[in-house]
């Protein structure tokens, strides 16, 4: 439920609930992630239809904001990207 209020969220803050019609297409990561890219393409494909003060309070509430944060890659000599290998004296 809560991934739905997530999605959903752009639509309400503009008022646009019963104005538009959304299909959306994903695919890769997990549903936390997968909402929080549908609802940024929503709230990117919203600042057509709105006034240019509800864009910036759309920037104001983060709905415009992508997440860049990305995996960590393994390195070499450890075991994943922070883990190390277990050291043993003996």
């Amino acid at each position: 439920m809560a991934l739905r209020l997530m999605v959903i969220f752009p639509l309400i803050f503009t008022n646009m609930c019963d104005k538009v019609d959304i299909e959306a297409n994903v695919t890769g990561g997990g549903s936390s992630g997968q909402a929080g890219v549908i609802r940024l393409g929503i709230s990117l494909g919203l600042r057509s239809f709105v006034d240019n003060d509800m864009i910036e309070r759309m920037k104001l509430a983060g709905l415009l904001t992508n997440d860049w944060r990305r995996r960590e890659r393994k390195k070499w000599g450890q075991e994943g990207a922070r883990a190390k290998f277990t050291w043993k004296k003996r």
